[in-house]
């Protein structure tokens, strides 16, 4: 491919370069269990189902295997519907001991099994109901919506309870079944209505809520609504009707002719109903007492690596993998859910085993022995379910204490101050500043008046010294489409990293003004070297510079461990108050988080 001509004579660029299939500069290494690989997330968008997209990835994962060469290994590392299958799990299985106990405590007050079966019946289909009307609304089954329908099953049983109990009192008057279900029903329809309307009330506010909140909370809310509604319908319908058919007048000698199971089942809801009253009496003395009562980087992450399987049963731990250091790519970055900021930063993935011990116990195992024994190291632990993550708003913990204000140096050490305050706090853990303040970096100060008497600008300096360093890939994406198999691969030209293994190799980078998108060949200007031009210095800077609301922040991230979020909340905004006087002029700091 020719580049230029010079004197008449056409410049390929196999006179000045050599063409290879190669690769960018590595600021990235990702290993699992010890050996270097490659780590891709896949995200999906908002109304995606989780586990339909892990589900169709691990369909695919057969035929990529096959598809690779021998020596090659895919494996599913990070799996976020292992968390979304056991937190369905759980709700499911709290909403099953929540209807069970619902309806033993409807069996020992009402004590007979015709009416409890009755309410029974009416849980699931008020939940079905409630299922049906968020499918309606494009909700799907995820943990708030069952979440919801666990927080109603103890209280969707109220509207058939007080329906069946009322007419269970006109049928102890001598009514027949007709006549009992009639009045009863007729009774407490307008109560009950004022009842359900009561409770669907309180979860009103969750419907103005906003951003992440809002997408958390209203489909929890609407399944708890919906349940309710369906509930008090259910109790004016499908309840009457069943008592129609199941209940039956009450008469005094049936008692007498119960078999031995039900009379002991008799005797044993009289002694309750005899006890309950007593408490029923004393109720206002047993509430004061009960109230009384309430008062009360890599060859680290090797010996770290070696200390978690050391802390770990091998038996539980699945993979571990190792993300060092931050994608060369800044669109990678983008999206990348990796915390690193540089390359003295990793992420240590550990995965385990289903029938692993809690998570919880490990995490409180390796916090204490890792700062024992890297001292020097500062661990903090991300949480790995995609609820909490949301939860903290996207926050890789659920404390952030931010400094807010445009005097950097200021707002550092007042944050640094802050920061050993907080760690007298009981129940803070993984407390750090996110911010590196003290990254290296080196500087090259361009002399302008020079580079522009050379007829070159800052700009021009600029762009090839980063072409240079970084490759052409930066400024201008270029592609060359192998005919053969359709594959497009990235074409960057950049100079060898050899080439750049000191300061004096640095500076003798050329400069011609061509390294800019569109820049051409420089205009036939004679070649500067990078030395002529400027002068380089080492100094040091941040990181990365946070933004909240386009004002530069510090953030001081930390969890809690042995107390409540609550009881720290209250006690950061103690210590908050008292570091007022020293926070700078024009300057503020908040609490973020959960």
């Amino acid at each position: 491919m020719p580049v230029a001509t010079r004197n008449g004579r056409l410049i390929y660029v196999r006179d000045v370069a050599h063409v290879r299939d190669g690769y960018p500069p590595q600021t990235n290494i990702v290993r699992r269990d010890g050996h270097r690989g490659v780590l891709m997330s896949v995200l999906k968008t908002g109304s995606a189902s989780t586990l339909d997209i892990i589900r169709s990835i691990k369909d695919r994962l057969p035929g990529i295997r096959d598809a690779l060469p021998p020596d090659f290994k895919i494996d599913l590392v990070g799996d976020q519907s292992i968390f979304v299958r056991a937190a369905i799990s759980g709700v499911v299985r709290e909403a099953v001991i929540a209807a069970s106990l619902t309806a033993l405590m409807i069996l020992l007050f009402l004590g007979t099994w015709r009416s409890t079966l009755i309410i029974a019946i009416s849980i699931p289909l008020s939940i079905l109901a409630s299922i049906i009307c968020l499918s309606a609304l494009g909700e799907t089954i995820n943990i708030m919506t069952l979440g919801g329908l666990a927080l109603a099953v103890g209280i969707l049983v109220d509207d058939a309870t007080v329906t069946i109990e009322n007419i269970n009192w006109h049928l102890e008057r001598g009514e027949d079944v007709e006549a009992a279900i009639l009045n009863g029903a007729h009774e407490i329809a307008v109560p009950a209505f004022v009842s359900t309307l009561a409770i669907c009330i309180v979860f009103v506010p969750m419907f103005l809520l906003a951003g992440i909140a809002r997408y958390l909370f209203v489909p929890l809310a609407e399944a708890v609504v919906f349940a309710m509604l369906a509930s008090y319908l259910l109790s004016r319908t499908l309840v009457p009707t069943l008592a129609k058919y199941w209940l039956q007048r009450h008469d005094a000698h049936r008692e007498a002719g119960a078999s031995g199971l039900f009379r002991r089942l008799q005797l044993l809801q009289r002694r309750f109903e005899k006890w309950f009253r007593q408490v029923r009496e004393d109720y206002h003395k047993l509430l004061e007492r009960a109230v009384a009562a309430i008062d009360e980087t890599a060859t680290l992450c090797d010996r770290v690596e070696q200390t978690i399987r050391e802390l770990i049963p091998a038996r539980e731990i699945a993979t571990i993998v190792d993300n060092i250091g931050i994608p060369y790519s800044g669109i990678n970055l983008a999206y990348s859910t990796s915390a690193p900021v540089g390359p003295g930063d990793a992420d240590i993935f550990v995965n385990l085993t289903a029938d692993h011990a809690p998570t919880a116990g490990y995490v409180r195992l390796l916090r204490s022995k890792l700062r024992a024994l890297y001292p020097s190291t500062s661990f903090a632990f991300l949480p790995a379910d995609m609820v909490s993550q949301i939860l903290n708003f996207g926050l890789p913990a659920p404390i952030d204490v931010q400094v807010s204000g445009f005097n950097a140096e200021a707002n550092r050490a007042y944050a640094q101050a802050l920061l050993a305050r907080l760690h007298r706090i009981p129940g803070v853990v993984d407390l750090r500043i996110q911010q590196a303040f003290d990254y290296p970096q080196l500087n090259v100060e361009v002399d302008r008046s020079k580079a522009a008497l050379l007829g070159l600008s800052e700009t021009d300096v600029a762009s090839d010294l980063l072409v240079s360093l970084s490759g052409s890939s930066q400024t201008t994406l270029s592609f060359w489409i192998d005919p053969k198999s359709g594959t497009q691969y990235a074409i960057a030209a950049q100079t060898p990293q050899f080439r750049l293994a000191s300061l004096g190799d640095l500076a003798t980078t050329p400069v011609t003004g061509g390294g800019a998108a569109g820049g051409g060949s420089g205009g036939g200007r004679a070649v500067q070297l990078l030395a002529n031009l400027a002068s380089f210095h080492r100094s040091v800077a941040p990181a990365v510079v946070s933004h909240y609301d386009a004002t530069p922040v510090v953030d001081i991230f930390g969890a809690v461990e042995g107390s409540d979020l609550g009881f720290v909340a209250a006690q950061i905004q103690r210590v908050l108050a008292e570091s007022k006087s020293s926070l700078p002029r024009g300057s503020q700091v908040a609490v973020h988080g959960q």
